[in-house]
C-alpha cells in the first residue's frame, strides 16, 4: 500500500507542479499533501492585504482516497463548507 499511494503521490505533486505557469506562482499554487492513503490537492493564493499577516490562503479541491481492498482510487471534491462528496 505505502509503496502505491507513494507513486500516487509522486505522480500528483508532477501534475500540480505543472498547473500553473512559472512566472504566475507568486500568484497562485496548486499543491498537494498526504494523510494515510487520502491525497488531497489545494490551491494557495498570497494574502490580499498584508495587514492580515503573511499566510497564504488555502482552498481544498480535490482529494483522492485509495481503497486497498479493492485496489482503487476514488475522487471526492470540496464543497463551500468543506466537505467532501464523492466525484
Amino acid at each position: 500500500m505505502a509503496d502505491t499511494v507513494g507513486q500516487a503521490m509522486s505522480a500528483v505533486e508532477a501534475y500540480c507542479e505543472s498547473r500553473v505557469p512559472e512566472d504566475l506562482r507568486d500568484e497562485m499554487r496548486i499543491e498537494c499533501t498526504r494523510r494515510g492513503k487520502s491525497i488531497t490537492i489545494v490551491e494557495r493564493r498570497p494574502p490580499w492585504n498584508p495587514d492580515f499577516g503573511s499566510e497564504w490562503s488555502l482552498v481544498k479541491v480535490a482529494q483522492l482516497r485509495y481503497e486497498e481492498p479493492a485496489g482503487t482510487w476514488t475522487l471526492y471534491c470540496s464543497d463551500s463548507n468543506g466537505r467532501w462528496h464523492r466525484f
